[in-house]
């Protein structure tokens, strides 16, 4: 067999298989030079700016790729030290790169410091790109306002991360976003901001005539409270609106109302008829925004969420405040979920775990769902067994034609084998894998099931408290039921983060 490709690229492909594993992949690269040409995009359209060592054992910051693969490249995602003292990286040869790839769309920063201007200054060069995140945010310092005008930006996400530096300027850090925002507002369509960056006022005194999604995170931005309908007043197109604030441990934050008692010309189903994605997230149970959605809707996802687990902290939280929804509460949501005819996904975090009633009050109203999410919001403080059989909760979803994801809570006793203890005691997972394969069997057109699960290690690196024990349902042999096997661990508010990436150089 003759090897016709570029000696780099080969190198670069061989590296793909001891990173990622990904030997059916790679195999077929060293077939033919057509059939390198097809994979080629497919291992390299997404890489980063580190690579494992496996001599040193850690991951070696400020890679760059051979000049072969930069046609390839579509997505970036740029690191710094987690360690300052290994010293100081030179993006110089990056930002170099980054102004001459040619189909480059999206870059995402996962820096501990200031974004280095070098780098900023770069990609307004960079004419296809459209898409922006910083991860790990932090934006005091002179003000960078500018390069951000200068570039063509359709999607900016800005979050605080998990590790924040005390020594932030917040007041000047604030600023700055406030400009970022103001010189990209009229342009934007998709936009996720940390509540602890921008308050309610910003948002609601800029014109935003093209954008489609708003997606708060983080905690709720302090400052005066406006009600929802006057921050996104002047976003006329918008979709798909989440207000995700998390509870947090290091202060009280009382349940935050949406939309107090307003009238009907203020409700959302008024002023954003043609909504079709809503979340929030520790709403008092007297709010009335979801008395009256948007006909349209297709996604409602009513949540509890909380902070993830930060640097130094333990892995169970001492108690602080939240607001998962209450058994009554949650009935009135599914009631005004009844006349949602285009919903596909609702998500109910509750104070307790889910009952056959609940869940068959879910399925009468809610026919054509796709992906159900009901959980207890405090598991791993759980020690009790389930009250209720495994059939009982699995019946009412069999009229559920569409239904193909489904995240449960289940109580299956204490998980710790003993006192503290980090591992699962083998009983809850004979359990979990019990009451899995009840539901593959009754619900045949199922593709997966996550429980609920206390997050004792990071399994997988997931960072919340709970993790999804996620099992995937495959067909059965020969006439036989499915089967569902363990699939891995999820973030437990997936549809909030973005896929876990993988180490591409």
């Amino acid at each position: 067999m003759v090897f016709t490709t570029n000696p780099d690229v080969l190198h670069e492909i061989i590296d793909e298989m001891l990173e990622r594993q990904h030997g059916d992949v790679v195999t077929l690269s060293l077939v033919s030079k057509e059939l390198r040409n097809i994979t080629a995009p497919l291992l390299f359209s997404h890489v980063q700016n580190r690579r494992w060592d496996a001599e040193l054992k850690r991951l070696s910051i400020g890679e760059m790729w051979p000049m072969s693969l930069w046609k390839y490249i579509i997505r970036v995602d740029v690191y710094d030290h987690p360690n300052p003292t290994r010293g100081v990286i030179d993006f110089a040869p990056l930002a170099s790169a980054l102004s001459q790839i040619p189909l480059l769309r999206h870059v995402c920063f996962e820096l501990d410091a200031v974004p280095p201007r070098l780098l900023l200054s770069s990609l307004t060069s960079a004419h296809n790109l459209d898409t922006l995140e910083f991860r790990n945010a932090r934006f005091d310092g002179p003000s960078v306002a500018h390069y951000f005008a200068a570039m063509k930006l359709e999607s900016l996400t800005i979050a605080i991360g998990l590790t924040r530096d005390k020594a932030v300027n917040f007041p000047e850090e604030k600023g700055n976003v406030a400009e970022i925002l103001a010189v990209l507002a009229e342009r934007l369509l998709h936009l996720e901001i940390s509540g602890d960056l921008v308050s309610f006022e910003t948002m609601k005194n800029h014109n935003w005539p093209n954008l489609l999604t708003l997606r708060y995170t983080d905690h709720v931005p302090s400052g005066k409270l406006l009600p929802l309908y006057s921050v996104i007043s002047r976003m006329p197109r918008l979709r798909n609106l989440g207000y995700n604030f998390a509870a947090a441990a290091q202060w009280y934050r009382s349940a935050f109302v949406f939309c107090k008692g307003q009238p009907q010309s203020l409700q959302l189903s008024a002023t954003h008829p043609d909504l079709e994605s809503l979340t929030v997230s520790n709403i008092f149970t007297e709010d009335v925004i979801l008395d009256h959605l948007p006909a349209g809707l297709k996604v409602l996802r009513v949540l509890a969420l909380r902070d993830d687990l930060r640097v130094g902290q333990h892995e169970l939280m001492s108690y602080y405040p939240y607001f998962p929804i209450s058994g009554g509460d949650a009935f009135r949501i599914v009631r005004s979920a009844s006349g949602l005819r285009n919903l596909v996904e609702l998500a109910i975090t509750l104070d307790t775990c889910p009952s056959p009633s609940l869940i068959e009050a879910v399925a009468v109203s809610c026919p054509g769902l796709h992906i159900l999410e009901l959980t207890h919001g405090r598991y791993e403080l759980n020690i009790d067994d389930s009250p209720y059989t495994i059939e009982s909760l699995a019946r009412p979803l069999m009229s559920l034609k569409f239904l193909h994801d489904l995240r449960l809570t289940i109580w299956f006793g204490v998980q710790s084998d003993g006192f503290g203890s980090h591992s699962t005691k083998y009983e809850v997972y004979r359990r979990i894998g019990a009451a899995a394969q009840v539901f593959a069997s009754m619900l045949p057109k199922l593709a997966t099931i996550s429980f609920s699960f206390t997050n004792f290690r990071r399994y997988d690196q997931t960072s919340h408290p709970l993790t999804w024990y996620h099992l995937a349902v495959h067909d059965g042999v020969d006439g036989r039921s499915p089967v569902a096997k363990f699939d891995g661990y999820r973030e437990y508010y997936s549809h909030d983060r973005p896929a876990s990436r993988r180490f591409c150089q």
